[in-house]
């Protein structure tokens, strides 16, 4: 794994959303982290994260167009 995986309080503030707004799609399954530590924390590749959210946007304008 190339350079530091940054933590949720990181890549929220890369994405300009808050810390709490990350936990939600990782809760509801939207997004997912590359490594988890012992201790449960998440790490974070940035662009993954960001395709991970544009696919979920992707599928709900989706099935909201009806198909």
């Amino acid at each position: 794994m190339p350079g530091r995986l940054p933590a949720t309080s990181e890549l929220a503030k890369r994405l300009r959303v808050s810390s709490r707004t990350i936990q939600r799609w990782r809760n509801e399954g939207w997004i997912k982290p590359e490594w988890t530590t012992i201790g449960g924390q998440a790490r974070w590749i940035e662009e993954d994260v960001r395709e991970q959210v544009r696919q979920y946007q992707e599928q709900i304008e989706a099935e909201q167009d009806g198909g």
